[in-house]
């Protein structure tokens, strides 16, 4: 069985394209990975704190999907 993963990803990263991580994503999908993808609408690589509420919402996540 496959480790589940939680991807944020900002919709605005200038260092990686969301495209490019959707992608692989998808790829990785398809080959049989448990992946979560959530895109942060707006957020761009360099707001850290930005993305507190994605992290509290993978915590979320954590406690009531993979630790359940």
């Amino acid at each position: 069985m496959p480790k589940p993963m939680y991807v944020i990803h900002g919709e605005n990263d200038e260092l990686f394209p969301l495209a490019e991580t959707q992608s692989w994503v998808d790829q990785t999908i398809a080959a049989g990975s448990d992946i979560t993808f959530v895109v942060a609408p707006g957020l761009t690589h360099y707001a850290p704190c930005d993305y507190v509420p994605y992290i509290q919402d993978a915590v979320t996540w954590l406690k009531d999907v993979v630790w359940q």
